[in-house]
């Protein structure tokens, strides 16, 4: 007979009746086990998408599970790269702003040259100036139809975020204009993109103040000041005033500079009789047909370098309590913009200031014949606390778009085929263990556990019954095992 190099195995029934029931229930419980594993390890691929919250987007119910088994689908989002003198919004979304620098802390770097990102909070804001520039040249028909005068008001911001390399300083730059060069084109005010008096009560107020500021304060400009001129005024927190904002002395004045035209067309330098080519700055201008808006305004005179002074010894229509108020809600509304839940004084967070700051918006509104419009807030805070959310100041984070790799299920077809290869393999795996386990112990209490029960009888080891009686008298399963 012919001896082929492939052979099958010869089996015989094992000789205990549990091994049915074991191995039944056994086979079961691991198909739901082995299911569930396959499910998570091969259930799921990565997809890229956009995210801008990567904390809730790397959050997955797989995170519960050991990592050696969800290692290659660990839902990543890496940070992000932002470049020097990009623009920005905070996820409030309210101003804009422009990354001016970025330094890392005790360093003499001047600047890196992107601000390496991942969803930090700013930290540790502090507003460093605030300038306002009042402009009647320059500006567009569509501004000069609304108001003669227009004003820009520009804060710098210095804040901290800790990133993967570290922490860093950067250095915000954002500005607001109630009456933007843009409005042309899209023929509206300036308003907050997130505006919404439920959820962002504070920088809904935040809205209302500057907006009804600005056009308060170049309403009165206008009856005070005369034409063709460029005003600005730069504000700086005083160190020596009280942490008051009812403090006039709560800024400093910085530089003031004005610029004017001469009715001729030339631009003249009053210190001098020579004409120049370009804008000329100065600080204290005793000029003939100026001297009115001087006296008028109280403007850059030296003795009047202080707010305090400006604004008791104006004598015309008075801009610098406006200017006060206007600069302290433009700095309560980035600090709130940015988040800094711990940083006082703030008039958003304080009914009683936002209230004193408030009080006069119906009797405003209602004496003026303008069409204005994009104002919020119409009447003071505690007429319509009621009807908008709380004050409060949530830790703000920058408004990114983060390229992120996620799981995502597998279509059902590609899902079954998946899990049940995988549950093949393991059941098979699973009953190769088992079968040799059960062999060699089988082997180990009985020597002649590997000869089949034919082999016994011809070798003349079964004495006065045949081994199948043998067996059936132990009571023996029906699953077999390898001889």
């Amino acid at each position: 007979m012919h001896a082929s190099l492939i052979s099958y195995q010869i089996t015989r029934p094992y000789p205990f009746r549990w091994v049915t029931p074991v191995v039944a229930s056994g086979a079961a419980v691991a198909l739901v086990l082995f299911s569930m594993l396959n499910f998570v390890s091969s259930g799921y691929t990565l997809v890229s998408e956009y995210s801008t919250n990567p904390n809730a987007t790397t959050q997955h119910w797989l995170d519960k599970w050991p990592s050696s088994l969800r290692s290659k689908i660990r839902p990543t989002c890496p940070p992000s790269a932002i470049p020097i003198n990009s623009r920005l919004y905070m996820n409030n979304t309210a101003l804009q702003y422009d990354l001016n620098a970025v330094r890392p802390l005790d360093s003499g770097i001047v600047s890196l040259p992107s601000l390496v990102y991942s969803n930090n909070p700013l930290v540790d804001c502090r507003v460093q100036s605030i300038q306002m520039t009042f402009e009647m040249l320059g500006r567009t028909a569509n501004q000069m139809a609304i108001t003669p005068w227009g004003l820009d008001v520009q804060g710098i911001v210095n804040c901290i975020v800790h990133g993967p390399n570290g922490a860093v300083n950067i250095t915000l730059n954002t500005n607001y204009n109630f009456l933007p060069s843009t409005m042309s084109t899209y023929g509206g005010q300036y308003e907050f993109p997130g505006r919404n008096a439920t959820h962002s009560a504070s920088l809904w107020w935040g809205e209302s103040l500057l907006s009804f500021y600005y056009l308060h304060v170049i309403d009165n400009l206008t009856d005070a000041a005369g034409d063709q001129n460029k005003m600005s005024l730069y504000l700086t927190r005083n160190e020596n005033a009280t942490n008051n904002l009812e403090d006039k002395n709560y800024f400093t004045i910085l530089e003031r500079d004005m610029t004017i035209y001469a009715n001729s067309g030339t631009r003249m330098n009053p210190g001098s009789k020579e004409p120049h080519d370009g804008i000329t700055q100065f600080s204290d201008p005793f000029t003939t047909g100026f001297r009115g808006l001087i006296a008028r305004t109280g403007w850059i005179r030296a003795e009047n370098s202080t707010l305090p002074n400006l604004i008791a010894k104006t004598t015309g229509p008075n801009i610098w309590p406006i200017v006060d108020r206007l600069a302290k809600s433009f700095e309560s509304t980035i600090l709130t913009d940015l988040g800094q839940v711990n940083v006082q004084p703030n008039v958003l967070v304080n009914p009683q200031l936002l209230q004193a700051y408030s009080s006069d918006f119906a009797a405003w509104t209602r004496a003026r014949d303008y069409n204005w419009h994009g104002i919020p807030a119409t009447t003071d805070y505690q007429s319509l606390q009621h009807t908008t959310g709380p004050l409060v100041v949530n830790p703000s984070t920058l408004a990114i778009n983060y390229l992120c790799q996620i799981p995502r299920r597998k279509p059902a077809g590609d899902l079954i085929i998946s899990v049940l290869v995988a549950d093949l393999v393991f059941l098979q795996a699973l009953w190769l263990t088992f079968t040799l386990c059960m062999g060699y112990w089988m082997k180990w209490k009985d020597d002649e556990s590997d000869h089949c029960l034919g082999c016994l009888q011809r070798m003349g080891q079964v004495q006065g019954t045949s081994e199948q009686a043998r067996y059936e008298k132990l009571g023996h399963a029906e699953v077999t095992s390898v001889a």
